[in-house]
């Protein structure tokens, strides 16, 4: 991997770090993430026009990215209801990478060296130590696995899906203009199900109450995603899908830092492990 894609998803790490903080201190979740959806198209709709009819080819792609989203958002609710929540996100982040890979050598015909691949096992790895935040907690897990055990790995299939698509997408359309159109088809996909579920009254308040924070979460979530695109374009999709998931040692640090959550023995060790990992893939190319 060239230093340019890896300086590109460090940059778009901070803006996952940013928003992340900014999400977790939201009341409302699905709410705020609908709002910054469509704030951030809104926003970035000069960038989606000024790509003239370069999307024309990548509609479709964009359409099917924007479903996997929506499936993602479904299944994240239903695994965090399921399983242990300080299990779910980490597990779904941490073999999305696996699938990543998988699809991107099926389907686009990547190959990957054979330090790659122990730089991505490496990466996964750091990453499940992170999201256990304790030996113990693993170790209970395995034993006494949930009804929601299954969820977080249809997360991963439905992260590494949007991610192996738009990976093919940026390859024929220029990487910001298409995560406008593809983010805000998300939007518009989006929109029923939240509508139905809360109804606009209480869209309306939590959009008043709630604006900066929308605002800001809808300008890094383009930001990091159109960097990570961009990264996409220019080195191997197995790769990026994993080394862009440093932003879940950022977000680690930033809880510990800022949100006085805890860290532990295990948590450093997966930080470290995860670097390691990105050392070994970006030495394989």
């Amino acid at each position: 991997m060239s230093l340019v894609a890896l300086n590109l998803l460090v940059a778009s790490a901070f803006l996952h770090m940013g928003w992340n903080l900014l999400m977790k201190q939201a009341g409302d979740r699905y709410i705020v993430s609908w709002w910054a959806l469509l704030v951030g198209a809104l926003g970035f709709l000069p960038f989606a026009l000024s790509a003239g009819t370069a999307l024309q080819q990548v509609w479709v792609y964009a359409l099917v990215s924007a479903a996997f989203q929506l499936l993602y958002y479904l299944m994240l609710g239903f695994a965090y209801n399921s399983g242990d929540f300080s299990l779910v996100y980490p597990i779904a982040r941490g073999t999305a990478p696996v699938f990543i890979a998988l699809w991107a050598v099926l389907l686009l015909h990547e190959s990957i060296p054979w330090t790659g691949l122990l730089g991505l096992a490496t990466i996964v790895f750091g990453i499940l130590l992170i999201g256990g935040g304790s030996w113990r907690g693993w170790f209970d897990w395995k034993i006494r696995p949930s009804l929601g055990t299954a969820a977080p790995f249809l997360v991963a299939l439905c992260i590494s899906g949007y991610s192996v698509i738009d990976g093919a997408a940026v390859k024929q359309a220029p990487p910001f203009p298409y995560t406008v159109l593809s983010f805000g088809l998300s939007a518009l996909l989006f929109t029923p199900l939240v509508w139905a579920r809360h109804g606009w009254p209480a869209l309306m308040a939590v959009g008043r109450q709630q604006w900066w924070r929308i605002g800001l979460i809808g300008a890094f979530t383009y930001a990091a995603y159109g960097l990570v695109l961009t990264a996409y374009s220019l080195a191997p999709v197995s790769y990026v899908g994993a080394v862009r998931e440093v932003s879940i040692v950022l977000a680690a640090l930033a809880g510990w830092l800022w949100l006085g959550e805890s860290f532990g023995l295990a948590r450093t060790v997966g930080s470290l492990v995860v670097v390691a990992g990105i050392v070994l893939v970006t030495v394989a190319g």
